[in-house]
């Protein structure tokens, strides 16, 4: 991509900052000229433990076997996005390989600390407690001023949360119980930074993990907090609440509109919500409620291989597997369906939030899958079609939604229109991915719309997406049709900024097992335009040019598919190299179809075939 000119980075400037509430522009600034700067409280130790309560435990807090990152972090190395093995001793808090600040928020997150802790439970080896309390001690001491990534909001969040964890879990066990006093006091200090520091200039799931992390001190630290700050913090507990509700919608789905945050939200207020009941204390029903359309959201979203698609900034398996969570919700609330979609998940985070009665509870539910198999988020502008609930049925995801909310789309993707497919319930057109946050071609990249499976414009994203975070303008969708089970389609304005005001208008018809028609027609008010059309498919397919207007596609496995293509003007079908990343860092070749077509027509209708022609032997 070429460097933008001054003149453009004012414009894409001049557009982001009118997308932002005036408190998102004054809580920035003033966090820019430096208010993050000393805390409210001393760092005075407190009395005697206990510092959280054991009776009972913040979460049921069973574990059957130390996981594997508690061992490497015992031999003094720290594995985070993929990213090789860091070996650190002692601990350099200041690491960012590769200069990635996503790296080094992990190691301030001290998920690391939580995972130590869980391997104590399990195994009563003091030489994990030991190890925890040397790398709080370490922390403590290394970072005493409010500066550097341990210090910004959102490490300091999730640190806050871990460090409940782990002093419920080892605040009475000999090789950590020295340290336990200098945690709660440092906690303090944290909570206090944090409280100033509240990310209302980003607002989203920042925000709700700041307010989640201040409303748990309040009620685990209890009398071990200065009564100032208890006042000051029992109004985070109410403020999480009301933005739980504010930021979720009806249909369960969440603002950012990106897989991965809507269950990083539902973890957060799940887990939330366990610990108050537990405890005895007030959860409010309409946020109890909205938790459930989150896990009826995720349980629609699963794909046949329990998978999530990976639209807009969506990692696999993060902030975990969404069996695993789903399965979790399933026990808590006693839902037979959401326990057969999990079906096939490691049941080691029902037993660590829920304990054995929670796997009792989901032992006894009687087998059975959801009664419907089609979904319209309207909210989300999500569309779902399922051939059925079997690993072997087809998907079908298409996306008519908002990118987010105006004044938050920093995990936005230029994708409006886009489809996921999913044939006999293997990938066949699939979402390339995140890959990385930092900024730079290969983030331009996989946020661009012609790394999606929608159409392009003269070359054009739809979305303004710029920088790591940024959108400036951006494509509204419309939906025009939804029959459950058959068919939906949608248009958006995104391209109307360019001359001719070009307009995408696609509708996808479901035709039975293993076939879709989708019909994409693109006017303008005049002049040439080009346009190209984008199905990426998933690493390990194979693809061939069946003459001058079909593509037949082998998958992995043998499955094979034909595309074939008709339009009212010459196209040209292409294969070419894509990209696909399903985790941090990962990049995967795999072979992406290209249409390209260009016109001076006011109308253009371009529409695509698609169907198993041959399954495996």
């Amino acid at each position: 991509m070429a460097p933008r000119s001054l003149l453009r980075q004012l414009d894409l400037y001049r557009v982001q900052l009118g997308h932002l509430r005036c408190r998102q522009v004054y809580t920035r600034a003033r966090r820019t000229v430096g208010a993050r700067v000393g805390a409210m409280w001393p760092a005075r130790p407190p009395v005697a433990g206990p510092f959280v309560p054991l009776a009972p435990r913040p979460l049921a807090m069973e574990i059957a076997q130390a996981p594997a990152a508690a061992a490497e972090v015992l031999r003094g190395t720290f594995r985070f996005l993929n990213m090789p093995a860091v070996a650190m001793q002692p601990v350099d808090w200041s690491a960012a390989p590769g200069g990635s600040l996503l790296w080094s928020f992990n190691l301030h997150y001290f998920h690391h600390g939580v995972a130590l802790a869980q391997a104590w439970l399990a195994t009563s080896d003091e030489a994990y407690a030991a190890r925890a309390a040397e790398l709080v001690a370490g922390w403590i001491a290394d970072n005493p001023a409010p500066r550097g990534a341990g210090w910004h909001p959102y490490p300091v969040a999730l640190r806050l949360q871990a460090w409940c964890l782990m002093l419920a879990a080892l605040q009475d066990v000999p090789a950590f119980a020295p340290v336990a006093p200098l945690a709660v006091a440092s906690m303090r200090q944290q909570a206090a930074h944090l409280y100033r520091n509240r990310e209302y200039d980003l607002r989203g799931n920042h925000l709700l993990a700041d307010l989640q992390a201040l409303a748990w001190c309040r009620r685990l630290l209890g009398s071990n907090l200065p009564p100032d700050l208890a006042e000051a913090l029992a109004g985070c507990e109410r403020e999480f609440w009301t933005e739980c509700i504010s930021q979720t919608k009806a249909d369960g789905s969440h603002e950012e509109n990106a897989a991965s945050y809507q269950m990083v939200v539902l973890q957060g207020m799940f887990e939330t919500a366990v610990v108050w009941e537990r405890a005895g204390w007030y959860v409010p029903a309409d946020v109890r409620a909205r938790i459930a359309a989150m896990f009826d959201f995720l349980a629609t979203m699963i794909l046949p291989d329990g998978r999530i698609p990976m639209v807009n900034d969506t990692i696999q398996g993060y902030p975990l597997a969404a069996r695993d969570l789903l399965a979790a919700g399933a026990a808590w609330l006693g839902r037979a369906d959401w326990a057969h979609v999990a079906g096939g998940a490691d049941l080691a985070y029902v037993r660590w939030t829920l304990g054995e009665a929670g796997l009792d509870v989901l032992r006894a539910l009687p087998p059975g899958p959801p009664a419907a198999t089609s979904f319209g988020h309207q909210d989300a502008g999500y569309y779902v079609i399922r051939g059925g609930w079997g690993p072997h049925d087809d998907f079908l995801l298409f996306d008519a939604g908002p990118l987010g909310p105006r004044h938050l789309m920093g995990h936005a993707h230029a994708d409006t229109l886009g489809v996921v497919i999913y044939a006999q319930g293997r990938p066949l057109v699939v979402d390339p991915g995140v890959y990385t946050y930092i900024a730079g071609p290969w983030r331009d990249h996989f946020r661009s719309t012609a790394a999606h499976n929608t159409v392009t414009v003269d070359g054009a994203d739809q979305s303004e997406v710029w920088a790591a975070f940024r959108v400036a303008r951006f494509a509204r969708a419309t939906l025009e049709a939804w029959e459950p089970g058959r068919r939906v389609a949608a248009s958006h304005d995104g391209y109307h900024r360019l001359a001719g005001r070009p307009s995408h208008r696609r509708e996808v018809l479901y035709q039975g097992p293993g076939a879709w028609r989708i019909v994409d027609r693109l006017t303008a008010e005049g002049g040439i335009h080009t346009y190209m059309l984008t199905f990426q498919l998933p690493p390990g397919a194979r693809a061939r040019l069946d003459g001058e207007s079909a593509i037949n596609v082998t998958l992995a496995d043998g499955l094979a598919v034909a595309f074939r293509f008709t339009a009212d003007a010459t196209l040209r079908p292409a294969i070419e190299a894509g990209w696909v990343s399903y985790a941090w860092t990962e990049l995967l070749e795999a072979p992406a179809i290209k249409v390209r077509l260009a016109s001076d027509a006011r109308l253009v209708e371009l529409t695509t075939e698609i169907w198993v022609c041959k399954r495996p032997a």
